[in-house]
């Protein structure tokens, strides 16, 4: 690559980190016209696209510049960074693959496809690799945290455990992310000593200075006490947790009550479903974090023709470019038919990585799609829709007392978790006044004191014949990644049903405003 053609992406690249993406624009065409397959122009392309908010072309363009440096170091170790920022773990795994090939003895290239691994569910490689570089010394403690969470989605809490206490025991300055991983392990129990630890941890200057090791031992304390029933202590101790954790986890109130007035008030209206034929039909298993879902997706996936996939973020990726001009609404209604086409296309393409046999459907469990409801029917008219419904004050306390590694900013204030579940609760009745029936209402608490009627009738809704499969869910040895996977493994239990009871008086005000919350 010559010198002007340096110095111009070099200048585009700087146009872009300071948002002049106009100049970004001009000074990329003058190489892009001259070469337009240059892997390093390629990949300015694609920060510029990325950062105009085009995923799905950013996509693309990353895909070019990989097929045509697929051995070139440097530009692979770009691609990476960038297929990291979008969370395309099977392009991040396909461009490892190829860095491990050139430095084969490079460990942190082995831990990151390890991690990519476990991220896609192949958890049986995701191990082998984590074991490997573990056995070779690889200078990273969290190396046996992530072992852990890979033998925890695999099913082995005992292994996991193991790897929880070895983390512990070799990086005390951090303990805390395996003290919170234990306690989310849900039917394990800190032994005495565990528990004097963790006591002695919490009145350490040490451990306070890292707010979120400080918080993430006190959350573990805190779910310690809620099982031992000292609710008072428990719920003390959790509100301190999510305090210090959400320090640097803020929630814009704002904004997301902007964002659910605009819709309701935008999306009133609209009911223009088209009726074309589709070739895939996916599920979308939505609610809120902690309702359900993942309980769904087991027993569903439990049947031969369907696939779980993951919380797939690309419905929400499609919906940004949409409301950039703040016509969101009107773009959907009078969105083209090729456009329609594309953008489903799009979808079905990256979603399709995860699919590896032939199937009817395959569920996209991303919690949040229901604030998109009117676009997946425009894309997928015959996609299936489930929302599960949660006793709103056990669903509130459940986020309350749950860790999420990211995501859910509102989780750390009972008073931003009210507010969410109430945009939550107001979509869903604007959604279910559009759609009538297209979407499918179902009760945790009906599913789990009758699961057998519900599961027949939630596989009618989806159109599969019953299979026993999905009575036995817990069998499965499907990995699980979301926080409930020691529940998933269980048969199914109503000891979920009025767990936050001892806390109402303690989670007022906003108790008796999340209580009255319902899908009318």
């Amino acid at each position: 690559m010559n010198e002007r053609f340096k110095r111009l992406l070099t200048e585009a690249e700087q146009y872009i980190r300071d948002g002049k993406l106009s100049s970004a624009h001009l000074a990329l065409r003058k190489v892009i016209k001259k070469s337009p397959l240059l892997p390093d122009a390629l990949i300015v392309k694609s920060q510029l696209e990325f950062a105009e908010l085009k995923f799905f072309q950013a996509n693309e363009t990353l895909c070019l510049a990989l097929e045509h440096a697929p051995n070139e170091y440097s530009i692979l170790d770009k691609l990476l960074i960038l297929f990291e920022k979008q969370e395309l773990y099977f392009k991040i795994i396909e461009v490892l693959v190829k860095l491990k090939t050139l430095k084969q003895d490079d460990l942190n290239l082995h831990y990151r496809y390890a991690l990519s691994l476990l991220r896609i569910g192949h958890i049986a490689e995701s191990i082998s690799e984590l074991e490997a570089c573990i056995e070779q010394e690889f200078e990273d403690e969290f190396a046996f945290l992530n072992l852990g969470h890979a033998y925890k989605a695999k099913g082995n809490f005992t292994k996991a455990a193991q790897c929880y206490n070895t983390f512990i025991n070799r990086t005390q300055a951090q303990s805390g992310y395996g003290y919170w991983s234990l306690a989310d392990l849900k039917n394990y129990k800190f032994t005495t000593t565990q528990v004097l630890e963790i006591q002695n941890k919490l009145k350490s200057s040490d451990c306070q200075k890292d707010t979120k090791n400080y918080g993430l031992t006190q959350l573990a304390m805190g779910n310690n006490y809620d099982k031992q029933q000292n609710f008072k202590l428990a719920f003390e101790l959790i509100k301190e947790g999510n305090s210090n954790i959400g320090l640097n986890r803020k929630f814009s109130k704002l904004a997301f009550t902007k964002l659910v007035e605009d819709i309701l008030k935008t999306m009133a209206t609209y009911t223009d479903i088209c009726t074309n034929e589709e070739v895939v039909n996916p599920i979308f298993v939505i609610g809120m974090p902690r309702s359900g879902t993942t309980l769904v997706e087991q027993i569903l996936s439990s049947h031969n023709q369907v696939i779980a996939t993951d919380e797939l973020p690309f419905i929400e990726r499609t919906a940004i470019p949409l409301s950039l001009n703040g016509n969101y609404a009107n773009n959907l209604t009078n969105m083209p038919e090729t456009i329609r086409q594309q953008l489903a296309s799009n979808y079905i393409k990256q979603a399709s990585n995860y699919i590896d046999r032939p199937c009817t459907f395959f569920i996209d469990k991303n919690p949040t799609n229901f604030l998109h409801l009117g676009l997946i029917l425009k894309l997928f008219p015959k996609a299936k829709i489930i929302n599960l419904i949660r006793t709103p004050l056990d669903n509130a306390f459940s986020v309350f007392k749950q860790h999420f590694s990211s995501g859910n900013d509102f989780s750390y204030k009972i008073e931003d978790i009210s507010c969410y579940m109430q945009g939550y609760y107001n979509l869903m009745n604007h959604w279910t006044s559009c759609f009538g029936e297209k979407i499918y209402h179902q009760s945790y608490e009906e599913l789990v004191t009758q699961p057998e009627k519900n599961i027949r009738d939630l596989l009618n809704y989806c159109e599969l014949d019953f299979q026993e499969s999905c009575l036995n869910f817990h069998k499965s040895k499907r990995p699980v990644l979301t926080p409930s996977s020691s529940q998933v493994r269980q048969p199914m239990s109503t000891k979920s049903i009025n767990t936050s009871e001892p806390y109402r008086e303690l989670m007022e005000p906003y108790a008796s405003i999340i209580s009255n919350l319902k899908i009318t």
